[in-house]
Protein backbone atom coordinates (compact mmCIF):
# COMPACT_ATOMS: atom_id res chain seq x y z
CA UNK A 1 0.00 0.00 0.00
CA UNK A 2 1.21 3.48 -0.91
CA UNK A 3 -0.08 6.56 0.88
CA UNK A 4 0.90 10.11 -0.12
CA UNK A 5 -0.31 13.36 1.43
CA UNK A 6 -0.09 16.53 -0.65
CA UNK A 7 -0.48 20.06 0.68
CA UNK A 8 -0.09 23.22 -1.38
CA UNK A 9 0.13 26.44 0.60
CA UNK A 10 0.60 30.09 -0.29
CA UNK A 11 3.97 31.23 0.98
CA UNK A 12 3.24 34.93 1.53
CA UNK A 13 -0.39 34.77 2.68
CA UNK A 14 -0.68 36.63 6.01
CA UNK A 15 -4.15 35.18 6.75
CA UNK A 16 -3.56 31.65 8.05
CA UNK A 17 -7.07 30.58 7.07
CA UNK A 18 -6.32 31.34 3.40
CA UNK A 19 -2.88 29.69 3.14
CA UNK A 20 -3.92 26.17 2.20
CA UNK A 21 -4.76 26.00 -1.50
CA UNK A 22 -5.07 22.22 -1.77
CA UNK A 23 -4.77 19.30 0.64
CA UNK A 24 -5.52 15.64 0.02
CA UNK A 25 -4.26 12.15 0.88
CA UNK A 26 -4.02 9.53 -1.84
CA UNK A 27 -3.90 5.77 -1.27
CA UNK A 28 -3.25 2.99 -3.75
CA UNK A 29 -2.92 -0.75 -3.19
CA UNK A 30 -1.00 -2.91 -5.66
CA UNK A 31 -0.17 -6.56 -5.14
CA UNK A 32 3.30 -7.82 -5.97
CA UNK A 33 3.23 -10.64 -8.52
CA UNK A 34 5.66 -12.69 -6.41
CA UNK A 35 7.27 -12.29 -3.00
CA UNK A 36 10.62 -10.68 -3.86
CA UNK A 37 12.10 -7.17 -3.75
CA UNK A 38 11.86 -6.61 -7.50
CA UNK A 39 8.15 -7.44 -7.59
CA UNK A 40 7.45 -5.20 -4.59
CA UNK A 41 9.38 -2.34 -6.23
CA UNK A 42 7.40 -2.87 -9.44
CA UNK A 43 4.08 -2.83 -7.58
CA UNK A 44 5.05 0.37 -5.72
CA UNK A 45 6.13 1.96 -8.99
CA UNK A 46 2.73 1.20 -10.52
CA UNK A 47 0.98 2.55 -7.43
CA UNK A 48 3.02 5.76 -7.61
CA UNK A 49 2.27 6.15 -11.32
CA UNK A 50 -1.45 5.94 -10.59
CA UNK A 51 -1.27 8.32 -7.63
CA UNK A 52 0.88 10.79 -9.59
CA UNK A 53 -1.70 10.98 -12.38
CA UNK A 54 -4.44 11.77 -9.86
CA UNK A 55 -2.31 14.34 -8.04
CA UNK A 56 -1.48 16.17 -11.27
CA UNK A 57 -5.14 16.29 -12.32
CA UNK A 58 -6.39 17.37 -8.88
CA UNK A 59 -3.75 20.08 -8.40
CA UNK A 60 -4.38 21.42 -11.89
CA UNK A 61 -8.12 21.59 -11.16
CA UNK A 62 -7.58 23.25 -7.77
CA UNK A 63 -5.25 25.88 -9.21
CA UNK A 64 -7.57 26.52 -12.16
CA UNK A 65 -10.44 27.28 -9.76
CA UNK A 66 -8.31 29.74 -7.77
CA UNK A 67 -7.71 31.86 -10.84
Amino acid sequence: MLSVSVTLARENEPDVTKRIVFQKTYREVRAASVNNPQAVAGAMSEAMRSVSERIIADVYEALSRKG
